[in-house]
């Protein structure tokens, strides 16, 4: 049996929900709208940031929001591959940096995302047949 309802329809307003818009590539002001802590399909801690474009396109309509991941080394790649370790961490302190939070010391604490701010590049990449919207993030200096 399970979970199964006994119903004819379902009442939704679909003409009111239009598509999200995709972005044109170009520099915008975003949002960390949510953060969820994840374990990723091969062990590694992970923090999947739901990000917002705070601008509408020229008919006032929203941009899709973006999803991005930071992803962190386990003990593993830091026994068998410094150099990937470090490239995990050089991805986050990148996206730290670009939203201006403080990653000093050794902890980092993803409940401190949520409402931080940047201005970055946002360009288009396929996903499965979907384009999506990403973030490009600068080098720190």
């Amino acid at each position: 049996m399970g979970n199964e309802a006994a119903f004819d329809y379902i009442e939704a307003p679909f003409d009111d929900v239009a598509e999200e818009q995709l972005p044109k590539e170009g520099n915008y002001p975003l949002l960390i709208k949510s953060v969820e802590k994840q374990i990723s399909e091969t062990g590694r801690q992970m923090v999947r940031c739901y990000i917002e474009i705070e601008s509408t396109d020229d008919q006032g309509r929203p941009y899709q929001g973006i999803f991005h991941y930071l992803v962190f080394p386990n003990q593993d790649d830091w026994a068998d591959d410094k150099e990937k370790a470090q490239g995990f961490i050089r991805r986050v302190k990148r996206f730290c940096h670009a939203f201006k939070l403080d990653i000093s010391g050794t902890k980092f604490d993803p409940n401190a995302l949520p409402g931080a701010r940047a201005q970055c590049l946002v360009t288009l990449e396929d996903y499965q047949g979907d384009m999506q919207p990403k973030i490009k993030l600068p080098r720190v200096k």
